[in-house]
């Protein structure tokens, strides 16, 4: 019995005999002997020669789990900057405030001579030490340095204050070094 049997890659059209597999130029009774052009049993007559093509989905597999892993990594690390990101804004978002509370307290010792902001003498710079314990802003250490002019209009005699107040956390150089100064201009002169 002779069937003819079509594989998908195949160019040549070969028929079995009794399971073997001939060329269709040979006789059935002829078998094909090691060494011949063409396949010598059905399985490899049906996979089309592609013995070249042997382990290319798994050179696939490997290729696409790189790329997999590289986006992992990639992620992770755009997560971990991210915190650090937002941790850092954070902590210069409370210096703002710790330096901004300097000011105030400069502000409200200078106009009201509450406290020794601004010194005796004018044009001569005081500085005041702060360290805040409030929470939120502990940790924080507030130079505040007031120096003062003093005018007079017509009359009156009125001064001029200029308060700088800086924040600082950690030491510089440090990764969570943070540092914010702010200044203002104040007068104790009539509007």
């Amino acid at each position: 019995m002779t069937r003819i049997v079509t594989g998908g890659f195949l160019e040549n059209i070969f028929r079995v005999c009794a399971g073997r597999a001939l060329l269709t130029t040979s006789r059935c009774n002829r078998r094909l002997k090691v060494g011949d052009a063409h396949p010598a049993s059905l399985s490899e007559m049906l996979s089309g020669g592609r013995k070249q093509e042997r382990g290319f989905a798994l050179v696939a597999a490997i290729f696409i789990v790189v790329i997999l892993a590289m986006l992992g990594i990639m992620m992770v690390t755009i997560g971990g900057m991210e915190r650090a990101t937002s941790t850092t804004a954070v902590q210069g978002t409370r210096a703002y405030y710790a330096a901004r509370s300097g000011i105030e307290w400069g502000v409200f010792g200078a106009l009201n001579n509450t406290v020794p902001t601004c010194g005796a003498l004018p044009s001569t710079p005081t500085t005041n030490t702060l360290n805040l314990a409030v929470t939120g802003l502990n940790g924080f250490t507030v130079s505040v340095v007031c120096s003062y002019t003093t005018h007079k209009e017509r009359s009156d005699t009125y001064n001029v204050y200029v308060i700088t107040s800086t924040a600082t956390s950690g030491n510089f150089g440090d990764v969570d070094y943070v540092s914010r100064q702010l200044q203002v201009t104040a007068t104790n002169a009539l509007p």
